[in-house]
């Protein structure tokens, strides 16, 4: 009886402490917010290469996958990019034009749930995952129709969730890949002051009692209010790229991803386990290299470093200054990231 009543607050508590959010209607900036959003992505944000293709993907019937390519005569290889968690993919302009110009074609894609793909709920801005073997799979069949589009050689570069959405499906599915190369990767959540073990069970408790759709705790969607410009914040010391993701969602509210679900957070800390498996680290026989931040409150370079330390080719360099959008941080970091990234490509072309 005490196992019922315990449950019954527990969900109680669910019901309480997270928001449903639907129906869902987008928090709409002013014309003065509109035009300083403006103004910050014409100074800070580099635009895409003019070569640029949008394009999509349909690994699934009803599914529709935002997709980006830049190709290059003679070209090394291909280098598919994979997102951190809410980004679109104009967030790695700089890194798509390093790509190109050391040599390789460029093809990204943004997973279900993010950018211009499609969205898993009604309330478009929940951060949702169903599982992430569903995500591995979607990736896996994009890296098999750029092999078929591009011929030659594949190799990945993931960012955060994009990270551990790639060795998900080198370890599920061992692919022809040649290498990986990923930045900050979110091997493991950090959950900060709310403890991990009990995130997991409250993710796995909600889910399974309805409220799996609903913000996690203290989750919301994009507020005009609270959009920020030209401050730091807990992503991104440097002020100048900090608020690119506010100044994007501002002017175009399609792209908005904010909170996860209690569900994200269910799936999340299930895949988590699955990666920290030894035996299913041994599927994982690529080389890899892992940048990693020294000030990341919102994934655990530690255990992206004991995972990266328990692989058979995994390499990490560790950025002691570095907040979790460490593409955002200095140039000197973001170039040093991808001067690894396109050694390691190169030495297994």
């Amino acid at each position: 009886v005490s196992v019922l009543v315990f449950a019954a607050l527990f969900w109680a508590a669910g019901r309480f402490m997270t928001k449903a959010g639907d129906p869902h209607v987008f928090s709409v900036p002013s014309e003065e917010q509109k035009q300083a959003a403006q103004a910050y992505l014409d100074k800070n944000l580099t635009p895409l290469p003019d070569e640029w293709e949008w394009g999509t993907f349909e690994p699934d019937l009803g599914i529709t996958l935002e997709t980006g390519f830049l190709t290059v005569e003679n070209a090394k290889g291909t280098v598919v990019v994979v997102p951190g968690y809410t980004a679109p993919l104009e967030l790695y302009s700089i890194g798509f034009k390093r790509f190109q110009d050391a040599g390789f074609n460029v093809a990204a894609i943004s997973y279900r749930g993010q950018g211009r793909s499609t969205r898993e709920l009604a309330n478009p801005e929940k951060g949702h995952v169903v599982d992430y073997a569903l995500l591995a799979d979607d990736l896996e069949r994009f890296v098999a129709s750029v092999q078929s589009r591009f011929g030659g050689k594949v190799f990945v570069f993931g960012n955060s969730k994009g990270g551990h959405i790639a060795m998900r499906m080198a370890g599920d599915f061992q692919p022809d890949v040649q290498a990986y190369a990923l930045m900050v990767p979110m091997i493991k959540i950090d959950t900060g002051a709310f403890p991990y073990g009990f995130a997991k069970i409250a993710g796995w408790f909600w889910s399974l009692t309805g409220l799996g759709d609903r913000f996690s705790p203290g989750g919301d969607a994009w507020i005009a209010e609270a959009m920020l410009l030209n401050e730091p914040t807990a992503c991104s010391a440097n002020p100048d790229q900090a608020n690119l993701l506010d100044a994007m969602y501002a002017l175009n509210e399609e792209l908005r991803v904010m909170s996860p679900t209690n569900q994200w957070v269910r799936a999340t800390t299930q895949s988590t386990d699955i990666l920290l498996d030894p035996a299913y680290q041994a599927n994982i026989d690529r080389p890899v290299y892992m940048a990693t931040a020294g000030v990341d409150t919102l994934v655990s370079s530690p255990v992206a470093e004991q995972m990266c330390a328990a692989l058979n080719q995994c390499k990490a360099r560790h950025f002691e200054q570095s907040r979790h959008c460490i593409n955002r941080e200095t140039d000197e970091v973001r170039n040093a990231i991808y001067d690894d990234a396109i050694a390691l490509f190169e030495s297994h072309n």
